[in-house]
């Protein structure tokens, strides 16, 4: 995977493609087993480069992987 070089970003990233759908901050953190003041930091910096993405509410974020950066197409 290009521009991941962290092992909780690798591990958020994973969890995300490997998901059926898009997922909230806190469902990402339940499931990788990581506080979601963890989760929160590294998914900002993976917006930060592109690699993944939120849609949502301010209340209510779902995040998910921009495939095209993720792998470079």
């Amino acid at each position: 995977m290009i521009g991941i070089d962290n092992i909780y970003e690798e591990k958020i990233v994973r969890l995300l493609i490997n998901s059926e759908r898009p997922l909230t901050t806190k469902q990402i953190a339940m499931l990788s087993h990581l506080h979601w003041v963890t989760v929160r930091k590294h998914l900002k910096i993976l917006k930060s480069k592109g690699i993944v993405y939120r849609k949502g509410t301010r209340n209510k974020m779902f995040w998910s992987t921009n495939q095209a950066k993720l792998y470079g197409y």
